[in-house]
């Protein structure tokens, strides 16, 4: 079992903080029905908030390299548009600033105990963290992958890459439960064939 302390029920209140995140991001709910079906989580809203706050994304097209239309995306647009429809005024660096990245190997030297996951098919592993910054950092290149489909219940349908990676994230995760709480749990911890 784990124990915070003297707090038997930290990883629960844990557990309910991240749930909140998915299933209650806006706080209004009382009690969670996470057997619902969440069509995609946060609306539309709540994923523009971010856009215009702290997760910026920068998307343009170019009829000429994809099959969209022609967009230029430009910063004074995107500002205007944040501030006019939430009052955002977008923060641009707000991720390097906070979370480093800009250099990976310097920014990101002393991580430890992340699984960064890139799934070839993924049309944001261009912007994803590639190589290992140090010994204590795994990072995935799972081809055949779309967007975190290693974070996916197992399908019979998923390439082997994608079981293949999901045992690795497995085996790094409890390898740190091992090393933190000294049992031996990586031994236990086996992916569920798909029938």
């Amino acid at each position: 079992m784990y124990i915070h302390g003297n707090n038997y029920f930290g990883p629960l209140y844990g557990m309910q903080a991240a749930a909140n995140v998915y299933f209650n991001y806006d706080g209004t709910d009382q009690c969670l029905d996470i057997s619902a079906s969440q069509d995609g989580g946060i609306d539309q809203n709540g994923w523009n908030i971010l856009y215009c706050n702290e997760i910026v994304q920068p998307f343009a097209s170019s009829k000429i390299y994809s099959m969209f239309p022609s967009y230029d995306w430009d910063e004074s647009s995107n500002t205007a548009y944040c501030q006019q429809a939430y009052g955002l005024t977008p923060q641009y660096n707000w991720v390097f600033d906070y979370y480093g990245g800009e250099d990976v190997a310097k920014d990101f030297a002393k991580l430890s105990n992340v699984i960064f996951s890139n799934g070839q098919l993924d049309p944001w592993q261009s912007g994803g963290v590639l190589q290992s910054p140090n010994a204590n950092v795994t990072s995935l290149f799972i081809e055949m992958s779309a967007h975190h489909l290693d974070l996916r219940a197992p399908n019979s349908d998923d390439p082997t890459s994608v079981t293949a990676a999901r045992q690795t994230e497995m085996d790094t995760i409890a390898q740190w439960i091992d090393q933190y709480q000294g049992t031996n749990f990586t031994e236990t911890v086996k992916l569920p064939l798909i029938q």
